[in-house]
């Protein structure tokens, strides 16, 4: 018996980079002060990619991760990335400019912020980047994958 035959329209690559954000005074904030529940859809498109989706930004715990459509070409799938980005830099630029985006691999977050963190847990991820932070004791450093 044959096997069926597959049809593919080509690879696609893609990526959910995931960031924190701080204030300018270098403190770490929970992503859910910036990013909506439901996430925060990109506005402005870039050349190329799946055009039946949305980018977005979701919440990862304490992290925001952003979700670029798939894209055929890496320059695409960085051109898409650009986009997401400058659309972020815009709303922190509408909520005063004091927060930004940070990719710094380890943060310290307060025992304040990780209390707010707790409270809002809803996905095994999120509780597993907790229960880390936990075990490293409350002067934490919350690692990214």
């Amino acid at each position: 018996m044959a096997l069926p035959r597959v049809q593919t329209t080509g690879v696609v690559m893609g990526c959910d980079p995931e960031f924190f954000f701080k204030t300018k005074s270098n403190r770490v904030i929970g992503a859910e002060h910036i990013i909506p529940e439901k996430g925060l859809k990109n506005t402005v498109t870039s050349k190329g990619g799946d055009q039946s989706r949305d980018a977005v930004f979701v919440i990862d715990g304490v992290q925001a991760e952003l979700h670029p459509r798939p894209q055929i070409c890496r320059a695409y799938l960085a051109n898409e990335i650009a986009a997401c980005m400058k659309m972020l830099n815009k709303t922190l630029e509408k909520q005063g400019g004091n927060i930004s985006a940070s990719f710094e691999q380890s943060v310290k977050i307060s025992k304040t912020e990780l209390s707010k963190l707790m409270k809002n847990i809803k996905s095994l991820d999120a509780l597993l980047h907790v229960i880390l932070m936990k075990i490293q004791g409350l002067n934490l450093l919350l690692l990214t994958r």
